[in-house]
């Protein structure tokens, strides 16, 4: 099955596609109209993803937010919408800041559910690391020729193996 046709099963524009598989929106564009090919292994794992999903991972996955940082408070979600709407409310923001303000302030559109992914990924590893010890935190550990915090490596395959 061809992506176009997977696109029109699942009522998806190019960009909601582009947004849902993170590929450029010009890639898929460029597939469609033969200018390029895709691999036949990408048509096949993007077909699996495409049609297995619902509605309501559909709209979860098309789902952005627009993310206010400030140094004295963290950062907090001030907007959730489609990309386009955040990333215009974002610029929108970013240029209502004055020289001063953008010291300490600055805001960023992320993917809404890649955020909460992020958001539940740090509150467990702040539990996990209060129940360390000083000396477990300072504790390495060297993979490749890299030294990563040895809590840190533990905690990631317990996350991840969750």
């Amino acid at each position: 099955m061809e992506l176009k046709d997977i696109r029109r099963i699942k009522k998806l524009s190019r960009q909601d596609v582009s947004d849902i598989l993170d590929i450029p929106k010009r890639t898929i564009e460029d597939w469609e109209a033969g200018k390029r090919k895709a691999p036949d292994y990408v048509i096949n794992l993007i077909s699996e993803k495409l049609l297995n999903m619902t509605e309501e991972d559909i709209e979860e996955e098309k789902a952005y937010c627009v993310i206010e940082h400030k140094k004295s408070t963290g950062s907090k979600i001030i907007f959730i919408g489609d990309r386009k709407d955040c990333l215009e409310l974002e610029d929108e923001k970013r240029n209502k800041l004055t020289q001063r303000q953008q010291l300490t302030t600055n805001y960023s559109t992320e993917r809404y559910k890649k955020y909460l992914q992020e958001q539940d990924y740090f509150k467990e590893l702040s539990k996990y690391s209060a129940e360390l010890s000083t000396s477990e935190k300072k504790k390495t550990i060297s993979d490749a020729g890299k030294t990563y915090l040895k809590y840190i490596w533990d905690f990631q395959k317990k996350y991840y193996n969750k």
